[in-house]
């Protein structure tokens, strides 16, 4: 624990990408596999609409949620959540009981998750960090989100073709643990948020 405190970057951009690479390939993987069924175009679209307007309508519950809880916790519990979620793909799938309704409420919650996630994101760096470093790690960030968003792509070319809905999800459950573990032991100094009212 004392290598983390020293490098208190190194768990938490850890936890980045495999949150990046986990979730964006996840989400490249979910319509390409509902779309292999015929005639799904026009239901694949009205999942990725209906994803939309959940997480707008959920982006003032998120911001309350992000002001009064633990931003560290709230980052754990958005890989916990996926991590389940891909357990759960995987479990159905495996005794074959798959179902494009099933996939699009995985999309849904790993849709309204990642928003969290990233506004989380956002909001630990500024708590976690003095403003000496931000420059710092927001590069280092931003290094890490190219990274995943090609790397997802260019993984997204190449197993789409090869891989089924087993494979990807157990990629997503492992990468999702991994990230869930990077987060936990990513040194975290909370400040205290007075209410509005005080």
């Amino acid at each position: 624990m004392e290598f983390f405190n020293k490098n208190k970057s190194l768990p938490y951009l850890s936890g980045r990408f495999f949150d990046g690479i986990s979730s964006g390939l996840f989400m490249m993987a979910l319509p390409w596999i509902m779309l292999a069924t015929p005639n799904m175009g026009s239901f694949v679209a009205m999942v990725a609409l209906t994803c939309t307007a959940v997480s707008f309508f959920l982006t003032p519950f998120f911001s309350t949620l992000i002001d009064r809880h633990s931003r560290k916790a709230l980052l754990i519990w958005v890989q916990v959540i996926q991590a389940i979620t891909a357990a759960a793909l995987f479990i159905v799938y495996w005794f074959d009981l798959g179902s494009p309704w099933i996939l699009a409420a995985a999309q849904l919650v790993y849709w309204a998750s990642s928003n969290l996630g990233w506004s989380t994101n956002n909001a630990f760096t500024q708590e976690n960090y003095d403003r000496h470093e931000y420059a710092s790690i927001s590069g280092k960030q931003e290094i890490i989100m190219q990274g995943t968003t090609l790397g997802a792509g260019a993984l997204g070319v190449v197993l789409l073709e090869r891989w089924d809905m087993l494979e990807f999800a157990a990629f997503a459950a492992i990468a999702a643990g991994i990230a869930t573990l990077s987060y936990m032991v990513t040194p975290y100094r909370r400040e205290l948020r007075q209410s509005r009212n005080s």
